[in-house]
């Protein structure tokens, strides 16, 4: 049963979630006594605006159930929705409506419909305004050049939403001036085509770009939006503007207005593709003209990736992040240890998800068909991929593993009931699944075994991953109509990913991390997939 001082500290931490970073430019006045005229007529003040639009669209609120997160990071409902995940608190019972095609117009929790367009609304207004607010003698020198850079900001972000709606829907309404709520005809706008938002989306992003520095280089303005980043948005828009889902896609083209304009593309166009890739190369130029790398010196793989999901310090390699975008209540909640360790174990990984990484040699376990799915002979089983030495019997010995910050030695060292500490030494008998797999696969998750590193009692503690099915359920009072709810990992397979080594969560002392929201890696991909597919064969 969860003690009440877990109770009270998760809802102290809820409140604390609405409180913004230390970076200057996300500071925001109490929205209660703040009107249009005011914000408009200072300077200050309509900064603090602009900060409230960083908060309210790329950066982690707590109390807003539409949060990024849930589809994006440590809360994952698109992780439970497909095959990767479970949460076996149940509270992401809209996953399962997604699952079962129960998703409708009048009921969609995963959609942010009504929540962009009230930021798009917002944005825009601000982008109207703006170069409008009177600046006095002194405060011209300060801002008479931030003035135009905090309008290309909010264009920025206005572009990120329709992104956002157009990854989600489509074909939306395209609303670029800010509408009169009394007027409830003039309101009713008609959907635009998937290729007019696209364009609109692109062009806002080349008019922010040719304003904004290539990237931040100092600390004060870390997580502010630079041209890189507008310049990987747009490549990313266009990679899926390219995809099978909107590039000729037959399935909708019964999908019109009223007026019989079509909504989305039928035509397949091949040079969307080029498009999409000549827009990757423009950014990956970009990044690396503003110094943004791939390489951390002196840190191996497993851990460099490891650390771009928990660390709260910059990385070379992110081109924009949103900042402390999760805490100690997450490394608690999500973490696998058992609750006697401080965890709660909320997420459960699918041996689906197991299965998709590769070997360490770079071969996929299981022979594939051409849809990505396992092949499975005969008698049900899958296929082993004959390339790839995978065995899913016996056992290795190894004389080390991963504990979340470094190759540690197979020993357990902790303290027994006096306080002494033990050294338990020795070699570890580790499933021949688990043996020599891709370096993502021990930065991502826990498994039987597996050493997981736990700050707790004044002692940075490595345990071994060991599962059992606990049994036991439990009442939580947020989890409204789930009365029985089990705390432990359900499949054998943790939550390592976002999770902060270090972090003590059995006394909730941890740190709050930035999440990326754009990174040099994910560029290099998209100019290889849209290559890929332009050319009839690799070049």
């Amino acid at each position: 049963m969860l003690k009440n001082y877990k109770l009270k500290a998760f809802a102290l931490l809820l409140l604390a979630g609405s409180v913004l970073g230390s970076c200057d430019y996300l500071d925001i006045a109490p929205a209660e006594i703040m009107t249009e005229d005011k914000i408009f007529q200072d300077i200050t003040l309509a900064q603090q605006d602009l900060g409230s639009m960083y908060h309210d669209i790329i950066k982690w609120t707590a109390l807003n159930s539409d949060d990024r997160l849930l589809r994006d990071g440590p809360f994952t409902w698109t992780g439970c929705a497909g095959d990767e995940s479970i949460d076996h608190w149940g509270t992401t019972a809209p996953t399962t409506y997604f699952k079962l095609g129960g998703l409708t117009t009048g009921y969609n929790p995963l959609g942010d419909w009504s929540w962009n367009y009230a930021l798009v609304r917002k944005a825009t207004n601000f982008i109207n305004k703006i170069e409008g607010v009177p600046l006095t003698q002194s405060q011209q020198q300060t801002y008479g050049t931030k003035v135009k850079q905090f309008k290309q900001e909010a264009r920025f972000l206005r572009a990120y939403m329709y992104f956002d709606l157009l990854r989600q829907y489509g074909a939306v309404p395209l609303i670029t001036e800010v509408q009169d709520i009394a007027d409830i005809s003039g309101a009713q706008v008609p959907r635009d085509p998937v290729n007019k938002i696209v364009d609109f989306i692109c062009s806002e992003l080349d008019e922010a770009a040719s304003v904004l520095p290539d990237t931040w280089s100092d600390d004060t303005n870390y997580g502010r939006i630079s041209k890189a980043a507008c310049l990987a948005l747009k490549a990313r828009t266009l990679l899926y503007a390219a995809s099978p889902l909107y590039n000729g896609n037959t399935m909708y083209k019964d999908v019109k207005n009223l007026d019989g304009i079509q909504l989305f593309p039928q035509t397949y166009d091949k040079e969307l593709w080029k498009r999409a890739a000549d827009a990757a190369d423009a950014a990956i130029n970009c990044c690396l003209g503003a110094g943004i790398q791939m390489s951390l010196s002196g840190e191996n793989s497993i851990n460099k990736y490891e650390k771009m999901f928990y660390s709260n310090t910059s990385n070379p390699e992110f081109i924009l992040a949103s900042i402390q975008t999760y805490g100690i209540y997450e490394d608690v909640s999500c973490n696998s240890h058992s609750e006697d360790k401080g965890g709660w174990g909320r997420f459960s990984i699918m041996q689906n998800q197991v299965d998709a990484y590769e070997t360490a040699d770079g071969h996929l376990p299981f022979l594939m068909d051409d849809d990505g799915c396992i092949i499975y002979d005969s008698n049900g089983q899958p296929t082993v991929n004959p390339e790839s030495n995978y065995s899913e019997s016996g056992f290795t010995h190894v004389d080390e593993l991963w504990d979340g910050t470094s190759w540690q030695p197979c020993t357990n060292v902790y303290k027994d009931l006096n306080g002494a500490v033990v050294n338990d030494m020795g070699k570890y008998d580790l499933y021949n699944m688990y043996v020599n797999r891709d370096p993502r696969f021990y930065a991502s998750l826990t498994f039987q075994g597996a050493k997981f590193r736990n700050a707790t009692e004044g002692l940075e503690r490595c345990y071994h991953f060991a599962y059992w099915r606990n049994l036991e359920y439990y009442t939580y009072w947020w989890v409204d109509g789930y009365p029985n709810v089990n705390t432990n990992n359900e499949t054998g397979y943790g939550l390592r990913k976002f999770m902060n080594p270090v972090a003590d969560i059995k006394n909730w002392i941890g740190t709050s991390s930035n999440y990326p929201l754009f990174r040099l890696a994910e560029l290099y991909l998209i100019k290889a997939e849209a290559l890929n597919e332009y050319y009839e064969s690799p070049n």
